[in-house]
């Protein structure tokens, strides 16, 4: 009879708790689901839950001190969307932060009063992926997965930066777009704003997941600078087009080991050369059109040394004006100086050249090769050119 009745009084009981609705105690197993699609800021009663962000937006998760929580307390937090990333930010007196990327999660708990994280990892990118950057509309902490405005950092080398700090390429390819015809001035001397410094991880080379990087018609034009646009980048593929460089002693530099793609680019004036390759393993092979803006002056057009390769793959090339304007180089065209090689390839057929070339063809000096398509005159100029010490060959 006892056990009856003990039996009958759970029964009893459980209807009663279910009829006042009395709700079960948090679970790690089962924990509270949270949706979130804007900023937010987890409260001390929402200790164990799993917040589920999405929207299809970029927003902050913001997290105050640990002390503001329960000595136990922790949150999960998954990025549902599969292509926006959220930030999870900490204002401490040594602030933290750190992005969510698409359908990534990670676990954040309080541990001796302070934050700690598991879960964090790079983001392996599973497809071709585009990054953004606005010169004018952009920011410094966006998460760059927009097309134009706020959603797109705001400098070449922010978003340089938080590719090779957060992105593993996994032999993906991936392109970083410029909003259309805008100036990027940054940068002094040796530091331009356009610095590719270092490979990105999971960036295997041509067969492996290729860089591309598109001005969409953005000019580069940094103050003083040595060079403005870099590329130093150790055994990766690159590919830079759609840009107008100008005002700088060399218009672009490669300084590694790698091939270097530069394709229908504009040029300015250049105190040193429109393009430089030097060091030993470094090849910038140049494609499509190349356009020179009015005055667009140089030593070289082409330089390489130390060992650099310049692999001139060009279809077309025109002076100002759609080829009315003329453009004069004071040492050569194509230069070739101490160990450089500068070689014209058919890669899409002979190059064609519109509008007046001032200087000589070329200039080849101290164990250097030039090539010319086996013609002496392939490249424009209205003198002959040298070779000291070196060779040029038809």
């Amino acid at each position: 009879m006892f056990r009856k009745l003990l039996i009958l009084g759970f029964i009893l009981f459980a209807g009663l708790a279910k009829a006042q609705n009395v709700p079960n105690p948090p679970s790690p197993f089962n924990p509270p689901r949270v949706s979130k699609t804007t900023n937010y800021s987890p409260a001390a009663w929402e200790c164990g839950s799993l917040f589920a962000l999405g929207g299809n937006s970029y927003f902050v998760i913001t997290i105050n001190a640990a002390t503001s929580y329960t000595a136990n307390c922790s949150f999960t937090f998954v990025n549902e969307d599969s292509g926006r990333a959220k930030l999870i930010y900490i204002p401490t007196a040594n602030p933290t932060y750190f992005y969510l990327w698409p359908l990534q999660s990670v676990t954040v708990y309080n541990e001796n009063n302070t934050w700690q994280t598991q879960g964090r990892s790079r983001w392996r990118i599973p497809a071709l992926t585009h990054f953004c950057i606005d010169l004018v509309s952009g920011s410094a902490s966006a998460d760059g997965l927009a097309t134009s405005g706020a959603g797109c950092l705001n400098s070449f080398q922010n978003l340089y930066n938080l590719l090779a700090q957060e992105i593993d390429q996994n032999g993906q390819n991936l392109t970083i777009d410029f909003v259309a015809g805008q100036t990027d001035n940054l940068g002094t001397g040796l530091f331009p704003d356009f610095n590719v410094y270092g490979p990105l991880v999971g960036n295997g080379g041509w067969n492996s997941g290729v860089l591309t990087i598109d001005g969409h018609g953005t000019t580069l034009s940094p103050s003083g600078a040595t060079w403005c646009l870099a590329v130093q980048v150790a055994t990766a593929a690159v590919v830079t087009q759609n840009f107008t460089v100008t005002g700088c002693t060399y218009g672009i530099a490669v300084g590694a080991p790698g091939i270097y793609t530069f394709n229908n680019m504009t040029f300015g004036p250049a105190t040193g050369a429109h393009i430089l390759a030097s060091g030993s393993g470094s090849i910038a092979t140049v494609l499509g059109t190349t356009t020179f803006l009015a005055s667009a002056n140089a030593p070289y057009h082409f330089l390489a040394t130390q060992d650099g390769t310049i692999d001139d793959c060009s279809t077309t090339v025109t002076t100002s004006g759609g080829g009315a304007g003329s453009v004069t180089f004071t040492s050569g065209y194509a230069g070739a100086v101490n160990k450089g090689l500068v070689q014209a390839k058919a890669c899409n057929g002979t190059a064609t050249f519109n509008g007046t070339f001032v200087g000589p063809r070329f200039n080849a000096d101290y164990l250097s090769l030039i090539t010319g398509m086996g013609s002496s005159t392939y490249y424009p100029g209205n003198a002959g050119g040298t070779a000291t010490n070196s060779s040029y060959a038809n």
